[in-house]
């Protein structure tokens, strides 16, 4: 990766990371109630999971470049609307510019960067390359979570949102200036009917993409599960809930997860043992997520959790370096929204497995059932791998 790549890959889950902490406050100090917020948040949701795909078809078939500029501009527009104005309609407007924003940057600036790392580098960095990209976004994110929660609370976190607009800016004309998207250039653009064939083509043949989807879909769930409730779970545990002390354990889970892609990055793992190594990092999240669940003490709780954010940080680096080792450059775009998508559709089911569960068991009953479902998930889906292996 260029400096200007690790630059911009770094600044744009800063700008992210600096809102973990305050986000649901901010909404609420600009006219959300707790009884709108999950609505809200609702729209938001929505939005992604109804653009996450077609936008990356519009990166594969209009450019990356084009569509990673979309989405600062999407993000940029949110920043304003909760700046410049208050009540329901202007939330719920910030919101969806903020899914639009989510869903046209989700695989764009990846795809751009990883077929920029092969052309220049050679086929191997088709794996190395979504490592490096998935270390510098980690590390972004989590130091960005611990800015966040330093950043002095300001009458409508107005501090926060000038901080990460003003990043976006800085992003936007990085990218105007510097960034090259070459790729096509001189080729025939082929349709949007036979991009999709081509795409769902890819889906049927090629077995371990499906694979890694089913598992990404359950993990979904599980981190959802995970970051919707820890707050309350911890709260329970401990009264040191002040927004330095959200930071940090936000800045802990994401450093967690950096520190995770960094070990998979430095694992010299041959094509042939990733989906292994993937099974064994899927089926230990699984089990740490019900470890989370039975804590008593918040000790307990903050290393568990920081446990789980490490194996996701790890089975990330698996799951990116499998299907990015099986789809060919014109359609990367593509894949990583649907990749995206699946971890997407996977919290949206388990936001209404949990609404369930939490009534009747809690949230810990809500972590030890979406835990044992993605070991569950990830033995069935490796059994299944192997009993076609056999037949073929």
């Amino acid at each position: 990766m260029s400096f200007l790549q690790r630059a911009l890959t770094f600044l744009d889950m800063f700008s992210v990371g600096l809102m973990q902490p305050v986000l649901s406050l901010v909404l609420l100090d600009h006219g959300a109630t707790l009884s709108t917020l999950p609505l809200i948040l609702a729209a938001y949701s929505l939005t992604v999971l109804v653009m996450e795909l077609p936008s990356g078809v519009f990166a594969d078939i209009k450019g990356r470049k084009v569509s990673f500029m979309a989405s600062i501009g999407f993000f940029v527009v949110s920043m304003v609307l909760l700046l410049l104005s208050k009540g329901p309609i202007a939330i719920v407007a910030a919101m969806l510019f903020q899914g639009l924003g989510r869903s046209f940057s989700s695989g764009s600036l990846d795809a751009l960067v990883i077929d920029d790392c092969i052309e220049r580098r050679g086929p191997d960095w088709a794996s190395k390359a979504p490592s490096q990209l998935a270390v510098h976004q980690s590390v972004g994110i989590s130091l960005g979570a611990l800015a966040g929660g330093m950043i002095p609370q300001s009458s409508g976190y107005a501090l926060h949102l000038l901080s990460r607009l003003c990043i976006l800016l800085v992003i936007l004309v990085l990218s105007v200036l510097f960034v090259k998207d070459d790729r096509g250039h001189g080729e025939k653009r082929i349709g949007l009917l036979e991009h999709l064939k081509g795409c769902s083509s890819l889906v049927r043949n090629r077995p371990v993409i499906s694979l890694v989807l089913i598992g990404v879909l359950a993990t979904g769930g599980l981190m959802l599960a995970i970051e919707v409730y820890w707050q309350p779970a911890y709260r329970a545990l401990s009264d040191a809930m002040g927004l330095q002390m959200l930071g940090f354990v936000c800045f802990l889970g994401f450093g967690a997860a950096a520190f995770g892609n960094l070990l998979a990055h430095r694992f010299c793992i041959k094509n042939r043992s990733l989906e292994v190594m993937l099974l064994f990092s899927r089926v230990s999240i699984g089990l740490i997520a019900v470890l989370l669940a039975l804590q008593r003490s918040s000790v307990g709780f903050i290393a568990a959790y920081g446990l789980v954010y490490l194996l996701i940080g790890i089975s990330e680096i698996f799951e990116k370096g499998l299907i990015n080792g099986s789809i060919p450059s014109d359609k990367r775009a593509s894949m990583l929204s649907l990749m995206s998508l699946s971890m997407q559709v996977g919290g949206f089911l388990g936001s209404g497995l949990m609404a369930v569960i939490i009534s009747r068991t809690g949230i810990s009953g809500s972590w030890i059932v979406s835990g044992t479902v993605l070991v569950l998930v990830s033995l069935f889906t490796r059994v299944i791998r192997l009993s076609n292996q056999s037949f073929s």
